[in-house]
């Protein structure tokens, strides 16, 4: 989804702060406006990809995929931010249907928990569970894929060192050896 936090997403991966010379361009407005490839800083035969966001006046769901040219991509992250969307839904279906890996981030976790703290009876941990409970829900008819809870500014918090062991076990051979 458009300002889903993508391109920060990607800059974490990329062990990179928003302002670095070389990071991808992020912003409060529609900023990613076609693919862009970069380089993994210190694994040169890792490229991540950063798309544009699906769902705004300029990358509408229906050509969403080919605009993007879906097929060129080893394995996807679906990277999405506060609530589940159809959006959501149908790009994974599509991912599926072509038997390719994805893997379900939720992003701004620290917007949601922030944004819940002040009730009454606030527990993190529940809150973290019934968000992750509300994407596998969402995503039963597809085949629940592995989901992952992130902040791109507090990497030491949540999944999203997790995510990254997940994807150095499970990338295919020559993906792997490239990202160890």
């Amino acid at each position: 989804m458009t300002g889903a936090g993508k391109s920060s997403f990607v800059n974490a991966l990329r062990g990179l702060p928003n302002d670095d010379k070389s990071a991808a361009p992020t912003g409060t407005t529609e900023t990613t406006m076609k693919p862009n490839m970069y380089q993994h800083p210190f694994m040169p035969n890792v490229k991540i990809w950063d798309l544009p966001g699906i769902g705004s006046p300029k990358f509408r769901a229906k050509k969403y995929l080919k605009d993007v040219n879906f097929h060129t991509y080893d394995f996807f992250l679906i990277v999405t931010s506060e609530r589940f969307k159809e959006n959501d839904i149908q790009l994974a279906r599509a991912i599926k249907k072509s038997k390719k890996l994805f893997y379900f981030i939720r992003t701004k976790i620290d917007n949601d928990i922030y944004a819940e703290s002040h009730k009454r009876n606030f527990d993190e941990r529940m809150l973290l569970e019934k968000i992750r409970e509300d994407c596998k829900a969402n995503l039963l008819k597809i085949g629940i894929p592995k989901i992952f809870l992130v902040s791109s500014f507090q990497l030491e918090k949540y999944d999203f060192q997790k995510l990254i062991n997940t994807l150095e076990d499970e990338l295919p051979k020559h993906k792997k050896f490239a990202l160890i």
